[in-house]
């Protein structure tokens, strides 16, 4: 069974927070969220307004886009005050740019235990960081000297080179136009491309190559610049900014820079833009530079650590995808995530309803909750927890 690499560092990691922690009042004088379970030798429960105490709802969202919710029994005036008593339970799928399914995070019946026999939950993860592609420039046509090559990727970042070859990580799926700019380093021509990234079909592609030349005799003569090989949706219109909408324009020309810009549009809007600039001196053969480029097909990235298979069976540690933590008056710190688990230690789901709004507007569930573990301190001591029966909100986006 493949486990994740530094799980325990993961689970721990800092989240990032979705909403502050608020209170939600009793109703009518009645304590709707309540916790109880026999700790160690001692029966503890907890009343949201008594004694001080409030349920604080939350949720959170780690590095991995993976949300995380939770119910807090704290005073009111303070979580570090007294005593702290929290229940906090991982969504079972990585949520990427999106909002979680919280009917399916906190489903009833949903069960996170030790027991060899079994399921726990923690859903693959594949912890997307990027989408890679290789633009290669080779087919470009070079004059006799050294080019720079300027790739402009359409995200906000540029990267200047000498080689016809560019990787670039694109943090989103990318469905931009690049530009790729080559220029002789004796600036004796220039070139230019821009066309949409080639998704493999998940956005509309279009492409084309633009070749110049001279007729004879050079001097005094016509400077010619086709569009070549164009891929797209036909019909296509061109359009070389003089009022030409031919696939090819004339240039007449005797010396200094001669340029020329093309934009070709297809049938469903796709655009592509070339430019050449060169400069004829008197009696000489002019250089010409045409910038080229494709891309490879774009790959999905993903972290350095191994993917858990998609059930896991006894987990000893982390009960799968849920804990428990409790501060004791002392400010001991304590939890079910920080050691081993007896084989009969469970966190179960009974059942999940709509609740109020909490008074940060945030969405609530109610949720009931059964459970038995041991909550572990860094020093190694430990708490056994059994019989436990709560009712807490949590908050979600």
């Amino acid at each position: 069974m493949k486990r994740i690499i530094f799980y325990n560092i993961l689970i721990i990691t800092a989240l990032v927070t979705g909403c502050r922690k608020v209170e939600l009042d009793p109703k009518d004088g009645t304590s709707v969220f309540t916790a109880e379970a026999k700790f160690g030798d001692n029966q503890k429960t907890w009343q949201a307004g008594v004694d001080g105490y409030y349920m604080f709802s939350s949720f959170e969202k780690d590095p991995l886009d993976v949300y995380e919710f939770s119910g807090s029994f704290a005073q009111k005036d303070g979580l570090d005050s007294m005593e702290v008593f929290a229940f906090r339970i991982r969504d079972l799928e990585q949520r990427p740019q999106g909002f979680p399914d919280i009917n399916a995070a906190l489903e009833p019946n949903l069960f996170f235990g030790s027991e060899s026999d079994s399921i726990t939950i923690w859903k693959t993860i594949f912890d997307t960081t990027g989408y890679s592609t290789i633009f290669d420039a080779s087919n470009s046509i070079l004059p006799n000297t050294q080019v720079a090559y300027e790739w402009t990727f359409g995200d906000g970042s540029i990267d200047f080179m000498s080689g016809t070859i560019s990787q670039h990580i694109y943090a989103l799926l990318p469905n931009e136009s690049v530009t790729l700019n080559i220029t002789a380093l004796n600036n004796s021509c220039s070139s230019s491309l821009t066309k949409p990234i080639n998704t493999q079909g998940i956005s509309p592609y279009c492409d084309l190559n633009i070749e110049a030349y001279f007729q004879d005799p050079i001097i005094d003569s016509t400077f010619i610049v086709k569009v070549i090989d164009v891929n797209g949706a036909a019909p296509f219109a061109y359009n070389w900014g003089n009022g030409s909408t031919d696939d090819s324009v004339n240039i007449q020309v005797s010396s200094g820079i001669i340029q020329a810009s093309v934009t070709v549009t297809d049938a469903i809007g796709c655009t592509v833009s070339g430019s050449i600039s060169t400069t004829l001196a008197s009696g000489t053969v002019p250089p010409i530079c045409i910038a080229r480029f494709s891309n490879s097909p774009i790959v999905s990235l993903l972290d350095s650590m191994e993917v858990i298979d998609t059930i896991i069976v006894g987990d000893m540690i982390q009960l799968s995808s849920a804990k428990i933590e409790y501060t004791d008056i002392a400010g001991n710190f304590y939890s079910s995530f920080l050691n081993s688990q007896p084989s009969s230690s469970f966190i179960k789901v009974i059942k999940t309803e709509d609740y109020d709004d909490n008074e940060k507007g945030e969405k609530t569930k109610k949720i009931t909750l059964e459970y038995s573990c041991r909550i572990w301190s860094e020093s190694g001591d430990y708490i056994d927890l059994n019989n436990g029966k709560a009712t807490i909100a949590i908050a979600y986006p």
